[in-house]
């Protein structure tokens, strides 16, 4: 199976712990270096920032390891030279990270010769490729994540980690950094479009008066989550969602109403298969629908692996919409 490429987009909002004083990336960079850079010192403070965090998610040498997850992570080489773009100017590092699974016993086989074969150590890991964008404006305390993974293999919650623990190398003075996942309204409002309710499911726990047998295999018995699924058949649009429920929430299961479960979720999608799911007291503008390559002009080869050149071209001119369109919600 090809490759799923995807786009996740974050808003990184540093928060500072003395509310009188400024708050931006400029303040935390020079809090961090203990040295006396000015705002118009960009270079400077770049190279710090770049030198920095690239030493803090492991630099040349280093992988970035999570041993609950049995992943790696550190930023692609070539030739020596950590393969990052910078462009000092707009405050925006860019480039590959490398990441995957370790600690499984495998072997390797050629598709060609099948006993032709390989060990592959559990101390190895089997690494992709995966494109980012860290954009920290100097004079803001707004910054902005752009990360590319796969359906089927992602570093995403061990980068956002390091990242959350990057912007909190100074806990005297700073919280940890709030980042929250942004999509832009385009990819709403097309999935809104195209999107249809494929379920509903409510979920409430019941607990049983009855005792079954002796539980001699010692499983309780007597506690349970019901789940009740609803599927529709045909193609229901999500607008129509309040009066689905309306009328369904007052059936009855067990004499408890639906409307009286303890949870209930609509799951939606479109024809493409791209999925989101929401709670039902939530209106469809809450969702936050997947951001797929193949949805975009980004070049995929038919491994189902965006071209470099590509991809970053992308995320440069939707880095501009997010910016515009986060700047115009904060305004209101």
């Amino acid at each position: 199976m090809a490759h799923n490429p995807k786009l996740n987009v974050y808003i990184i909002e540093l928060r500072k712990k003395d509310k009188s004083s400024s708050c931006s990336f400029f303040d935390y960079y020079k809090t961090m270096s203990n040295k006396e850079f000015k705002i118009t010192d960009k270079k400077d403070v770049f190279e710090y920032f770049m030198e920095s965090f690239s030493k803090f998610i492991g630099g040349k040498e280093k992988f970035s390891e999570d041993n609950n997850t049995k992943k790696v992570f550190g930023i692609d080489n070539v030739e020596s030279k950590l393969n990052l773009k910078i462009d000092i100017e707009n405050f925006i590092l860019s480039g590959l990270l490398e990441g995957g699974k370790y600690g499984i016993s495998r072997e390797s086989a050629d598709i060609k010769k099948k006993n032709k074969r390989k060990k592959i150590p559990v101390t190895d890991a089997i690494l992709d490729k995966f494109y980012f964008l860290l954009h920290t404006p100097l004079n803001s305390k707004y910054g902005y994540l752009i990360i590319q993974s796969y359906t089927e293999e992602t570093i995403l919650g061990l980068f956002l980690n390091k990242l959350d623990g990057y912007f909190y190398l100074r806990p005297e003075q700073y919280f940890s950094p709030r980042m929250e996942l942004f999509v832009p309204e385009k990819f709403i409002e097309k999935f809104k479009r195209e999107a249809f309710i494929r379920d509903i499911k409510f979920t409430s726990k019941i607990i049983s008066k009855d005792s079954y047998g002796d539980n001699t295999v010692g499983i309780d018995l007597n506690e349970f989550d019901l789940v009740i699924s609803l599927k529709p058949k045909g193609k229901v649009k999500p607008e129509n969602k309040d009066k689905i429920l309306k009328s369904i929430s007052e059936w009855m299961f067990n004499k408890i109403k639906l409307k009286n479960f303890h949870e209930g979720r609509v799951f939606i999608q479109d024809d493409g298969k791209k999925k989101a799911n929401f709670d039902i007291k939530q209106d469809i503008e809450k969702i936050k629908p997947t951001i797929y390559l193949k949805d975009t002009d980004v070049n995929i080869n038919e491994n189902g692996v965006p071209d470099y050149d590509s991809i970053h071209s992308y995320c440069l001119s939707l880095l501009k919409e997010v910016d515009a369109e986060f700047k115009k919600s904060i305004k209101h």
